[in-house]
C-alpha cells in the first residue's frame, strides 16, 4: 500500500470536502457520523463481548452475583468507551475540517484520534491501564517497522532480540518483585505472562529459605511451575485456533479433530522453560545464601530470557519494554496525581490512526485488526478510499509530468 507523506497529503487533499475523503458513502456529515456511531457500537459489542466472555470463562470459579454484576458494569463501560473512542474520530475530523476550511496532515487523523482517545476515562481503571499499555506497544512496533523498512536497524534478528529480551526481562521481573508497598497496598500490575512471588518477610519458611510457602521442596515447586505454564501456553494456542477457525467450527463441528492437530506446543514449551529456569535460578540463590532477596529476580530473569529463540515473538519483547515503562509511569502518577498513562493512550490512539491511514506498510497487523474491529470495518473503507484517491493522484501527477516533458 502507498505511503502518504505530509507534503503530498496537504498538496493533494487539502481542499477536499469531508465526503470526498473521510465518508464517501454518505454526502451529509451528520448522517455519516450517525452511521459511523452505529458501526462503532456494533464493532465494540463484538470486540469487547468476546474479550469479556473469555475473561469470565477463565474465572468461572469466582462466579457469584457480585462478580457477574461487576463484570456487566465493566463491559458496559468498555462498550461505551469503545463506541465513543471510535466514532469521535470522524466527528472531530469533520468539525476540524469545517473550522479550518481545509485538511491538514495532523488535523485529518492525529488530532481527531487523540480527542477520541480521551474517552478512555469512561472505562474501568484496570481496563484503561491494559489498553494504554497495548497501544503503546503497538506504536513502538510501528516505529520499529518504519526503521526496518528504511533499513536503519534490524531488531527482529533472533540474536539481537534474545539479548534485548534477557536484559529487559531481568529488569522487569525485578520490578515485579517489588509490586507491593510496605503498607501492603498492591500496586497496579502491567501485562505480563508471569508474576514472580514477592520477597519473603522472613528469612525462612518451614526451614526453607526460598519463598514458596505452598510447596516445601524446590524440586516440586519448579516442576509445578513447568507443568502449569506448559498447560497455560497450550490453552493460549488452543484459543487462537478456535478464534481463527470459529466460522469453520460453527459450520462443521466434525472439523474440530483435524484443527486440533494444528496445535502448536511451542508456546507451552516457551512458558514452561521460562518459568522453570527462573524458579530454578532463584531457588538456587536462596539456598546458597540462606535467604530470599528481590535482587535474585535480576539473575533469574536474565537467565530465563534465554528461551526467547524457541519462541522469537517480537511483540513479547515490546510487551516487556512497555511493562517496564508503565510501572515507572504509574509511580509518577501516584506521586503527582496526573493520569499520564491514560493521556499517553490518547496520543497513541491519534498516532495509530495516522499510521493506519498514511503509512499502512508500517502499521502492525494487530493494530489494523483492532481499528477495523472497533469500527466494524468502516476504518477499512476510509483507508481503502484514501489509497484509491492517492493512486489516482499519483497517476495524474505522472501523466502531467510526461505531458510537460513532451511539450
Amino acid at each position: 500500500m502507498t505511503t502518504l507523506s505530509k507534503q503530498f497529503f496537504e498538496s493533494a487533499f487539502c481542499n477536499y470536502e469531508c465526503r470526498e475523503l473521510l465518508h464517501p458513502w454518505e454526502k451529509s456529515c451528520t448522517k455519516a457520523q450517525a452511521q459511523f456511531v452505529k458501526s462503532c457500537f456494533a464493532g465494540a459489542v463484538k470486540y469487547y463481548g468476546l474479550f469479556y466472555l473469555v475473561s469470565a470463562l477463565l474465572k468461572y470459579k469466582e462466579w457469584d452475583e457480585k462478580y457477574l454484576i461487576n463484570h456487566l458494569i465493566c463491559y458496559s463501560k468498555s462498550l461505551t468507551a469503545g463506541t465513543l473512542i471510535g466514532s469521535t474520530f470522524l466527528t472531530a475530523a469533520c468539525i476540524l475540517r469545517s473550522i479550518l476550511g481545509r485538511f491538514y496532515y495532523n488535523t485529518g487523523t492525529f488530532l481527531p484520534g487523540t480527542i477520541g482517545g480521551l474517552f478512555v476515562f469512561i472505562a474501568s481503571p484496570s481496563k484503561r491501564d491494559m489498553i494504554s499499555q497495548v497501544f503503546l506497544q503497538l506504536i513502538m512496533e510501528s516505529f520499529v517497522n518504519k526503521l526496518e523498512i528504511s533499513g536503519t536497524v534490524r531488531l527482529r534478528h533472533v540474536g539481537i532480540g534474545t539479548l534485548l529480551f534477557m536484559i529487559t526481562n531481568a529488569y522487569l521481573l525485578y520490578l515485579l518483585r517489588l509490586e507491593t508497598n510496605k503498607d501492603g497496598k498492591k500496586k497496579r500490575l502491567p501485562i505480563w505472562i508471569f508474576r514472580p512471588p514477592r520477597p519473603s518477610s522472613k528469612n525462612t519458611t518451614n526451614g526453607n529459605p526460598c519463598n514458596h510457602c505452598d510447596t516445601e521442596f524446590c524440586y516440586d515447586y519448579i516442576l509445578e511451575g513447568v507443568k502449569t505454564y506448559f498447560k497455560y501456553g497450550c490453552i493460549v494456542e488452543l484459543c487462537k485456533i478456535i478464534i481463527k477457525n470459529f466460522s469453520t467450527i460453527k459450520s462443521s463441528p466434525l472439523a474440530i479433530p483435524s484443527l486440533l492437530l494444528k496445535l502448536n506446543i511451542k508456546t507451552g514449551l516457551f512458558a514452561a522453560g521460562y518459568v522453570g529456569i527462573y524458579r530454578a535460578i532463584t531457588c538456587y540463590l536462596c539456598q546458597k545464601h540462606g535467604k530470599d532477596d528481590p535482587r535474585y529476580a535480576i539473575v533469574g530473569g536474565f537467565a530465563s530470557g534465554v528461551v526467547y529463540p524457541f519462541f522469537p515473538l517480537f511483540n513479547l519483547l515490546l510487551t516487556a519494554i512497555s511493562s517496564c515503562i508503565f510501572i515507572h509511569l504509574w509511580k509518577v502518577e501516584d506521586k503527582y496525581r496526573v493520569p499520564i498513562g491514560n493521556l499517553l493512550f490518547a496520543i497513541c490512539l491519534g498516532y495509530s490512526f495516522n499510521v493506519r491511514i498514511f503509512t499502512p506498510n508500517a502499521c502492525p497487523s494487530s493494530l489494523a485488526r483492532i481499528i477495523s474491529s472497533i469500527t466494524n470495518g468502516r476504518a477499512d473503507d476510509i483507508v481503502n478510499h484514501i489509497q484509491r484517491e492517492t493512486t489516482m493522484k499519483v497517476a495524474e501527477n505522472i501523466s502531467n509530468q510526461l505531458l510537460s516533458q513532451k511539450l
